[in-house]
């Protein structure tokens, strides 16, 4: 069952604070300000090119929604790439994929319920799995 949340109503400054603080600077790509606006007022799906910066559009949103976001990466390298990128980045984060042991994919479940993670990172087919989509 989709989940749904509430749009979230953040001014040009909240936005640029997030960036600054996850950047070091201010200064954003071509499309990731929509990107980043879109997801703040409803849940979206952005399909941007390689090396466009998708990371921090996802990381921005996170940051000023908080809760739980989930991202689909569609290769365990860049699942693992971004997930350390996360963890520098002070919300704790987890991953769910098809090269974890049971109990890895039983602890990641657990962080998401709990309410402890603040970023998923799942593998597209992922969500082919009931206890995932709950």
């Amino acid at each position: 069952m989709p989940v749904h949340h509430a749009a979230v109503q953040a001014t040009d400054s909240d936005v640029d604070r997030a960036v600054r603080r996850i950047l070091g600077s201010s200064s954003l790509r071509p499309g990731q300000r929509e990107a980043i606006d879109a997801a703040l007022a409803r849940d979206t799906l952005a399909v941007l090119a390689t090396g466009t910066g998708k990371s921090l559009v996802y990381r921005v949103v996170g940051a000023i929604r908080g809760g739980l976001t989930v991202v689909l990466c569609p290769t365990l390298s860049l699942q693992m790439d971004q997930l350390a990128a996360l963890e520098q980045g002070g919300r704790p984060a987890v991953a769910i994929n098809s090269a974890q042991s049971s109990r890895a994919r039983r602890s990641a479940i657990a962080s998401i319920s709990d309410g402890e993670a603040g970023f998923a990172l799942l593998a597209p087919e992922q969500l082919a799995h009931p206890e995932i989509a709950e």
